[in-house]
């Protein structure tokens, strides 16, 4: 922490002491430099509280730190939807079956009706015929033996298919009300299906929604702590980083199933972000020319670039690169963090930087 003097030109201690105070107020934790005041000990007790207070913040930014890196992981919610996207596949190919067998239903029942119109005609065609035997049974020239037996056969074959038409006329009928039947309770079924999947996709969308708002809420506190209320060693600053980087990557994916509308400002300028800033500000030459950090900095350009891409193919509706995009960012992620993590053990073998011990809430 840097130490400064607050109004070297102040007429007394108190008046330096009561600038100092309004420095807090405005979120300046700057320790006071004790050599400018002529009473020492109320500067000494001023920063000995100044640290505790830095001290408590930074627990508490490094816990909120901690668990936004479960909260930022957005992969329950991701997993849920797809999930219930992908039975939406089996619906539509039942429902097309069903519209296919309609259509060749419906070819069958032309077919079918002809059918019937011949059964009908050949019943027609066949009775009178019938009744024609019939008579002839009392002809004289039919009394001789064999030609009973013959005549009655023929009878008998006449009734037998007569019969057999009249069944099959009933039978066809019986089926096109079957099939009536059939494809009304099945269309009705995959419309109640579809709409349950509607609903059930709709549910998955708005409990993701509300996640993502938590997750918004809670990243927003942990970046105004870090920028306001604390003064965090470079190794709490690379797990801040990685934090950042894993929230930023989930937020492509929320762009992706419009939770929210990033812009490209906020992707295509790593120099800018907080991890830029620090690497330009290191002046440690055992940092600043460190493999750990040229690994890391290498990574961090690469997420950058894909969550461009990821961007850009999400405005131009390419939605499956954007998806894929978006999974290659997060590969790039899990190498940035590791990177980080080697530069951090770094500075731990170097004595280079402290690290904030993290609060651990009992459940």
């Amino acid at each position: 922490m840097k130490q400064i003097k607050y109004i070297p030109d102040g007429e007394n201690d108190l008046e330096r002491l009561m600038a100092a105070m309004d420095n807090l107020g405005s979120q300046n934790f700057d320790m006071l430099d004790e050599e400018g005041f002529e009473d020492k000990e109320l500067a000494g007790a001023f920063n000995k509280m100044l640290r505790g207070i830095l001290e408590q913040n930074n627990r508490f930014l490094m816990r909120i730190n901690d668990a936004q890196i479960r909260v930022a992981d957005n992969t329950s919610v991701k997993d849920l939807i797809e999930q219930v996207k992908a039975q939406k596949k089996p619906i539509e190919n039942m429902k097309q079956a069903s519209e296919y067998l309609r259509v060749h239903a419906q070819e069958n029942e032309a077919k079918q009706i002809e059918l019937i119109a011949l059964s009908k005609q050949a019943e027609s065609t066949l009775k009178p015929l019938m009744l024609q035997l019939k008579a002839g049974q009392n002809d004289v020239a039919y009394q001789q033996a064999d030609s009973d037996e013959q005549l009655y056969d023929t009878l008998e074959q006449v009734e037998e298919f007569l019969k057999l038409l009249k069944k099959i006329s009933q039978d066809l009928y019986h089926q096109e009300d079957i099939k009536s039947t059939f494809f009304d309770a099945f269309d009705e079924g995959i419309g109640e299906l579809l709409s349950n999947y509607d609903e059930l996709l709709e549910n998955c969308f708005q409990n993701g929604y509300r996640l993502y708002r938590i997750n918004r809420d809670i990243d927003n506190a942990r970046n105004d702590m870090y920028r306001t209320n604390s003064k965090v060693s470079w190794i709490d600053s690379t797990k801040v980083f990685a934090v950042d980087h894993l929230t930023l990557t989930w937020r492509l994916y929320n762009n992706i199933i419009e939770y929210e509308h990033l812009k490209i400002t906020q992707l295509n300028n790593p120099d800018r972000c907080k991890f830029g800033l620090w690497c330009r500000a290191i002046e440690d030459e055992r940092v600043k020319k460190s493999q750990e950090l040229k690994d890391a900095y290498e990574a961090h350009e690469k997420l950058h670039d894909h969550a461009v891409a990821c961007y850009v193919a999400k405005e131009a509706s390419d939605i499956q690169t954007a998806m894929n995009e978006f999974e290659t960012t997060l590969e790039m992620w899990k190498k940035y963090a590791e990177s980080l993590e080697r530069l951090s053990e770094l500075m731990r073998q170097n004595n280079i930087s402290e690290e904030t011990e993290v609060w651990v809430f009992k459940q």
